[in-house]
C-alpha cells in the first residue's frame, strides 16, 4: 500500500518513473500476449513479512499447565500452499489428546488460523478464533498466493520430510477440489525458467502435475528454455473473505483479542489451544528460529494474461484484482513501510525480461 500522504505520481517518481515505451522494442510475433508494464498501469506497492522458521514449520504438541497447546506456524511465504495439509496435521495431533469433541481456541485469523478452524469444526470440535486482526487486515491478505511450495525450509530429518510430504499432498488435493467450485481458486499454466532446480529441492523429487520441458516457451522476445506446468492461483481478498464467512456459518466463534505473553493463554476457557500466530509466535513463545522475511509486491492494473511466470528470483501472475509482480526476499527485515527502490527494481527486472 502507499505510504500515507504519498500520491501515485510521487510513488512512481520515487520508483524511477521509467517509461516502458522508451525501454522496450516491438514484441516479436507470439501466440501469447505480453503484459503491459507501463507506468500508467501502476496501482500500489505493498509489503508483507513472511514467518520463516529455520528447520521447517512447527507442527507439534506440548503441555500448557492443564491445557494442551498445538503449534502451527513457521510456513515462510507458503501459508496458502500448506494451509489444508497443516490443518489436517493439527487434527491428527488432537486425536492423540482426545477421541471426542472438545473446546478449541485458535490463535490468529490468517489463512492458517481460518483453515485450521474450518477443519477442526468439521470434526465436531467447539472452536473459537482469537485474533487482533481479521481479513482484510491480516498478513495473509498481503500475500501473492500462487500454489508454489518454495521459499520454505522443509527440515532435514526423516520425520520432518515425511510430514512435509503429507502436508503438500493433502493441500494439493484440497485445492484441486476448490478449483472446480471456488471462484477465488483457479488453475492456469506456469512458465518457469528455474523449475528444474526448484522442484528438485522443494518437492522431494515428485510432481503433482505434468511438467514439460520446452526449448522455446511461448513468450514474447527471444527464445527461452524452461518448463511448463499447471498450478493454482488464489485470490487472497475473495478467498479469505469466503473462508471467514464459512467458519462463522459453521458455528465457529470469532473474538478480537491479542496476547502479550504465554501466561495470558491461561485466561482462555478452552482446553486445547492452537497457535497459528505466525510471526507473533516469536515474542510469545520465544522461538528464536522464527524470523521475518520481508517481501514486496508491485501491483499493476488487472490484465487477463493466460499464464503465470517465474524467472530468476522474480515472478508474475494475473490475479483478478491486480497483475502481481514479485521478487524480493529480505531476511530479518520487518519494516511495514514499502521501499520504493525495491519496487523499482522488481518492475525493472520484469521489463528487462520482456525487452
Amino acid at each position: 500500500m502507499r505510504s500515507p500522504g504519498v500520491t501515485r505520481r510521487q510513488m512512481l517518481q520515487r520508483m524511477g518513473g521509467l517509461s516502458l515505451a522508451a525501454m522496450m522494442p516491438r514484441w516479436q510475433t507470439t501466440s501469447l500476449k505480453a503484459p503491459d508494464l507501463g507506468d500508467d498501469r501502476f496501482l500500489r506497492l505493498t509489503v508483507g513479512n513472511r514467518p520463516y522458521r529455520t528447520g521447517g514449520m512447527r507442527l507439534e504438541r506440548e503441555a500448557l499447565g492443564e491445557k494442551t497447546l498445538l503449534h502451527n506456524y513457521g510456513h515462510g511465504g507458503e501459508g496458502f500452499s500448506l494451509s489444508w495439509g497443516c490443518a489436517q496435521e493439527i487434527s491428527r495431533l488432537l486425536q492423540h489428546v482426545t477421541r471426542s469433541s472438545t473446546s478449541v481456541a485458535i490463535l490468529g485469523a490468517g489463512v492458517i488460523g481460518l483453515t485450521c478452524a474450518r477443519v477442526l469444526r468439521t470434526f465436531g470440535h467447539d472452536v473459537c478464533i482469537y485474533a487482533k486482526a481479521l481479513p482484510p487486515e491480516t498478513t495473509s491478505n498481503k500475500s501473492g498466493a500462487m500454489w508454489t511450495p518454495a521459499g520454505y525450509a522443509t527440515g532435514s530429518t526423516k520425520e520432518a520430510k515425511a510430514q512435509y510430504d503429507r502436508v503438500i499432498r493433502t493441500s494439493w488435493s484440497h485445492f484441486e477440489k476448490l478449483a472446480n467450485k471456488n471462484r477465488a481458486v483457479r488453475t492456469l499454466p506456469v512458465f518457469d525458467l528455474v523449475a528444474d532446480r526448484r522442484w528438485r529441492t522443494t518437492h522431494s523429487g515428485f510432481h503433482f502435475y505434468p511438467i514439460t520441458e520446452r526449448t522455446n516457451l511461448p513468450l514474447p522476445g527471444r527464445p527461452r528454455h524452461g518448463w511448463e506446468y499447471r498450478s493454482f492461483l488464489i485470490e487472497p481478498p475473495a478467498y479469505l473473505a469466503n473462508l471467514l464467512k464459512e467458519v462463522r456459518e459453521a458455528g465457529v466463534k470469532v473474538k478480537e483479542k491479542s496476547f502479550s505473553t504465554k501466561d495470558d493463554l491461561a485466561e482462555l476457557e478452552e482446553t486445547v489451544i492452537v497457535n497459528c500466530l505466525g510471526l507473533g509466535a516469536k515474542e510469545i513463545f520465544g522461538d528464536r528460529r522464527l524470523v521475518p522475511v520481508r517481501g514486496h509486491l508491485v501491483q499493476l492494473e488487472p490484465q487477463p494474461l493466460p499464464y503465470a511466470l517465474a524467472f530468476e528470483s522474480s515472478y508474475l501472475f494475473p490475479r483478478k484484482d491486480a497483475l502481481i509482480l514479485g521478487g524480493s526476499w529480505e531476511r530479518d527485515v520487518s519494516s511495514p513501510e514499502p521501499d520504493p527502490e525495491t519496487g523499482r527494481r522488481i518492475l525493472e527486472n520484469h521489463r528487462r525480461f520482456f525487452s
